[in-house]
Formats: C-alpha cells, structure tokens, sequence
C-alpha cells in the first residue's frame, strides 16, 4: 500500500515525500517508479491539477536536482522550468518559463488569445508572453492522471534517451571527442555529391579548404581551419533561402555547423589531431575475417575509453557516479573479451565485454583476449532488483557475474565483475565506445521500459539532427537568463 500511494498519489505531501526519496536513495526512486506494473490497471479518472502539479514537480525536480548538468538538453531545452497553459481548466499546451516570465502555469481567459492559440495564427506578443521559448506540445496526458510522477520519469527518460542515442551530451570539455568529431568531418565529408553541387564535386572538405592532403591540414592552427569554416559557411548560408537544392544545402549546411562547434572546443592556437588506428587498421579483422587482428587495436584505444567515460560521466551524470557499478570500479578494469556475436544474421561488428572487477586485483593491467561465442566467459549476466536477480544472455548490455580460477589465473577466489557490453568497432571508436558504455550504465541504473529507451543504437555519424540544433544553439543562439 506504500508503493501505491506514493505512485498514485497526487497530493503535494505524497508527491514530497517521492521527490525526498529521490534526493536520498536515487535507485529505490526508480525501484519505486519502474517496479509495479500491475498498477497499469489503475482506473482512469478526469485530469487534476494536482495530477498535473505532480507531473511538473517531478520533472522539474529531475532536470534541477538530479541531472543539473544535462537540464538545458532537455524539453524546454533552456535552464527555466517546465509549466503548463490552461484553457479554463483543461492543458492543452506545456511553456517552458524565463526570468520575464516566470509564471509556471497561465491560464488564458481572453477569447481573442483563445482564438489565436486554438486556431492560429498567434500574435508575436501572444506568442512571446504564453511561449517565450517556443511552442511545446503534450502528449499521452492521460499517463498524468493515472501515475503523475511515473508519468514525468518517463517524459525525461525519453529526452536523456534522445541524447544518448544521437550522442549529444555535454562534451565540449573532452577534447579526444571533439578531434574526433572535427576530424570525421574534415576528412570523410561530404560523401554525396549531385549534379550542379553549391561545391566543387567529389572534393572533401579539407580539400574544399585549401588542403592538399591531410597531413597538410593536421599541422595547420585550428584557428586557421575555422576560418575556412566560417567561409563556406556564409557562402552556403546566402544560397539557403533560393530554390532548388534545398535538401542538399541543408546537408552541407549542417556538416559545417557541427564542424564549426566542434573546432571552437579546441585551443585555436593547437593542430588537428588525427585518430590514432587508421580506418583500414579499425577494420582489418574485417577484411582478414580474423579477431585476433582487433587485439592490439582494443589494445591502444581502451585507455583513451576508459578516461573518456570517465571524464563524460563526471560532466553529465555527477549525482549518479556513486551508483555506476563501472565507474565506481573504473581502476579495476580486468579483462575485455572480444568475440564475434554468434547472430543468426551475419554482422559485421564484434562485441567488446569489459570485466570490472569489485576489489583489488594483482594484476596491473586488464587482459585482453579473443574467443568464439561457445567460449565465452561473459555469455550469462545477471542483475539484481528489490525483487531478487534476473539473468539475461545478449551481445549487449551489463550485469554482474563471478568468476574463478578456471576462467582466469589470477584469481584466488570466485570474485564478482560487472561486465558492460558493447558493440565495436566505428569510424568515431573512442566517442562511440564511451556513449554505449554510459547507455548501458544508465539502461542499468534507470530501469526504462523499451518504449522509453533506445537502447541498441548509437548514432556512427558525425552529424545529426538534434545534434546539429546544439551546436545551432551553443553558437548562435543567446539564451535569456531563467529562475
């Protein structure tokens, strides 16, 4: 009865005393929220507004206390505070507050205004005073009325997830990410090319800017190759508004932005740096048809992984680092196998399990090695709930489980690993191994249910929608201030 009244419930006090919990014991707030399915018979009844007020001081409460760091990535994608516009008493629309226009919830009386929200057009002052960030629109209200604050954990689930998947974190401080991003670009775009292009076809950008070769641009200064950048973007800004071509201007239009963003992270007095495994190397296994030729590449990049996670992690997801069962143990990473996934479709890709062990080891250094799927020693994982341990057996994902002697030699005693899998290689291979690693932690410590998580795809490209209005935002936008 606990569990239910403080799911279903929709007073202030209840809703309290969730959010005390959630600043307390972070994983028993999610127990809480992700365990009781049975309550999805729960009977609908009309929407309150305390079922509302629950909704938006959970998600608020999620955004400010527990994922500071990630709140301007989220709806409403400022660092103001989610509200709701009435019509009477029925919502028909969130607003996201600014400081000259703070007001968390508006309800609208004025039948002019009325008529201009439900049938359009609104006036820019309409628009300004009820949407100061923009517009915002709900949906699945019903979720409001029977689990309010489940309800909220799974709208923000959806926006962390939307990040993760098209890896768009806060990661401007990690500079192997932004030589990667940056370099990707440069190097391998464009990669379409149509008749009468706004650009000289069949030329890369490195190329498109003076660059005879790429080792001429890796000792050219960044600030030089912003220059460039800064170029053929306005020349390709000035082309957007005519017709014809739309959709391949805003192609090249995009690639620039990103390679923009990503060059203005980067001291402008340094160089480019180039990856350290040449594509042909990456996938040489491929080629050869041999996993032993993936060894020494997993070799030189897991400790630029390994410090990248870390360095991600500690600028997106502070609060959650005492409950990553990898990051708690990030200095006791004791093997990575490397297997190729036994499919019953054939794939390209291996999979990279990393061992962390839960104490101190005498080794000082993690073995990497290869095996066929029937040797696996990571097959079966296992994790743990309020309700007991569930095993589960995939190419991805993360769990527990103990190994002895007979797996490795240099253990004493069965010892318990958590073990992150992952897919590998990419054209990106230390930006990619990072977000499918923090995906698995996160799918470990947040419980989503599979509507709510994208939970089998990391964006390989260095360019995608939502990461593109980031760095549109981070470079040109000012927003205003918010309480």
């Amino acid at each position: 009865m606990v569990y239910f009244y403080l799911l279903v419930g929709k007073s202030p006090e209840i809703n309290e005393t969730l959010l005390d919990i959630c600043d307390n014991d972070f994983p028993v707030f999610v127990s809480l929220l992700t365990s009781f399915s049975s309550l999805e018979k729960y009977h609908k009844e009309p929407i309150s507004f305390e079922a509302i007020q629950a909704f938006l001081d959970t998600y608020n409460h999620l955004r400010n206390k527990v994922f500071p760091s990630i709140k301007n990535l989220t709806i409403p994608y400022t660092e103001g505070q989610l509200g709701i516009i009435f019509i009477g008493k029925s919502p028909i629309r969130f607003r996201g507050t600014t400081k000259s226009n703070p007001e968390q919830f508006i309800d609208v009386q004025d039948q002019g205004i009325i008529s201009q929200v439900v049938k359009g057009p609104a006036s820019k002052c309409v628009s300004k005073e009820l949407n100061p960030v923009g517009i915002i629109y709900i949906g699945g209200f019903q979720e409001f009325t029977k689990f309010p604050s489940l309800a909220a954990y799974n709208f923000f689930i959806k926006e962390l997830s939307k990040n993760i998947s098209n890896k768009c974190l806060s990661e401007e401080k990690l500079q192997d990410f932004m030589h990667e991003r940056a370099y990707e670009l440069l190097a391998n775009h464009p990669s379409i090319w149509v008749e009468n292009d706004i650009f000289p076809p069949k030329k890369r950008y490195y190329e498109l800017f003076g660059f005879e070769t790429l080792d001429h641009l890796q000792v050219t200064k960044i600030e030089d190759i912003i220059v460039q950048t800064k170029k053929h973007l306005n020349t390709l800004s000035s082309e957007l508004n005519e017709p014809g071509k739309k959709g391949i201007k805003t192609m090249r239009f995009n690639d620039l932005v990103s390679l923009l963003f990503a060059l203005k992270a980067l001291p402008t007095d340094s160089t480019l740096r180039a990856p350290k495994i040449k594509l042909d190397d990456l996938f040489k296994y491929l080629h050869k048809q041999n996993v032993e030729e993936a060894v020494p590449v997993v070799e030189s990049l897991y400790k630029e992984i390994i410090k990248n996670f870390q360095a991600l992690f500690d600028e997106n997801f502070k609060n959650l680092r005492s409950f990553s069962p990898a990051y708690k143990n990030l200095d006791k990473l004791s093997f990575i196998e490397i297997t190729w996934p036994d499919n019953h479709f054939h794939t390209d890709y291996l999979t990279l399990s990393y061992g962390f062990s839960e104490k101190e080891l005498s080794i000082k250094e993690p073995i990497i090695y290869t095996t066929d799927y029937s040797s696996s020693k990571t097959t079966e994982l296992q994790t743990e709930t309020l309700f007991g341990t569930s095993r589960f057996r995939s190419d991805e994902g993360a769990g527990y489980l103990i190994l002895d002697k007979n797996a490795f030699d240099f253990l004493d005693e069965p010892t318990r690993f958590w073990v992150n899998k992952t897919s590998f290689p990419s054209i990106q291979p230390i930006q990619n191994q990072v977000y499918k690693l923090i995906n698995n932690e996160l799918k470990f410590l947040l419980k989503p249910n599979i509507f709510n998580w994208n939970s089998n795809h990391i964006s390989d490209s260095a360019v995608n929608g939502l990461y593109v209005q980031k760095c549109i935002n981070g470079l040109f936008v000012n927003h205003q201030p918010s309480s």
